[in-house]
């Protein structure tokens, strides 16, 4: 719990905090460092292929997808892939995030998305008469429910009539408003209805950019030491180079 209460009060200068914190409280972790496996009678044996250096190694490469993160342009990656030698002994491009990781940061999302969907909800109503109903298309001035004589489809009024976090044109696009209908941080900061703007560093929770290519500087730093070829191989800035190894090494040993 200090543990917990420690990444919350990080989280606005450095919100992978979060998502590193998941991880030390998930079993993943033990499954990452075992390197033994006990047997009923007192004796162990060493999991093949699995040493320390491997094990820091593997560490060293999950944390890098929370702190001190680069993204790499997709160009970038293609001429890799066209021209391996550009990079080379270096990785230069992060391998995805281990499943088992992805999962356990994918399930604290959905239950952090969830509260706040909540919490939302709650204010909403409590402030209703300030916000007013989300109704009206700004552009067209177009309402739903029209203000006509003509009955409105019961079946289609049900998709946004009860919706309070969201508009309901965006309702009515099949988008629902409950905490499972909010897919990630962007979505659910970015469809509120109007007249309510929330950022996303006030919501502890931390998402990892699964889809974008990130630099492995921090592995192939650790690997092959040599702060040139980091800076000429990984395209890093020589300003902020040294910066973000430095962040990324005291975070490490603090944790």
């Amino acid at each position: 719990m200090q543990c917990w209460a420690l990444s919350l009060w990080l989280s606005l200068s450095e919100p992978a905090n979060i998502g590193a914190v998941n991880f030390l409280r998930s079993r993943v972790l033990e499954k990452v460092c075992q390197l033994y496996i006990e047997n009923s009678d007192g004796t162990r044996d060493q999991i093949a292929d699995k040493t320390e250096l491997r094990v820091q190694e593997r560490l060293i490469k999950i944390f890098a997808h929370f702190f001190g993160v680069v993204k790499v342009p997709g160009w970038h990656v293609e001429y890799l892939k066209e021209f391996p030698k550009m990079k080379g002994s270096l990785y230069v491009v992060l391998d995805p995030l281990e499943k088992d990781v992805q999962n356990v940061m994918s399930e604290h999302l959905r239950s952090v998305l969830a509260a706040s969907c909540d919490y939302w909800s709650i204010f909403c109503e409590v402030h209703d008469t300030e916000l007013g109903q989300d109704n009206t298309l700004r552009l067209t001035g177009l309402q739903w429910p029209a203000h006509s004589d003509k009955s409105v489809c019961v079946v289609v009024a049900e998709l946004s009539m009860r919706t309070r976090l969201r508009s309901r044109f965006v309702a009515l696009s099949g988008r629902g408003y409950v905490g499972t209908d909010f897919k990630t941080l962007g979505e659910f900061c970015g469809s509120l209805q109007r007249g309510m703007f929330l950022d996303p560093m006030l919501i502890p929770a931390y998402e990892v950019m699964s889809e974008t290519p990130v630099n492995v500087y921090i592995v192939d730093h650790w690997r092959m030491p040599i702060y040139k070829n980091t800076l000429n191989f990984n395209k890093i800035s020589e300003n902020l180079g040294w910066g973000m190894l430095k962040h990324f090494a005291i975070t490490s040993k603090a944790m």
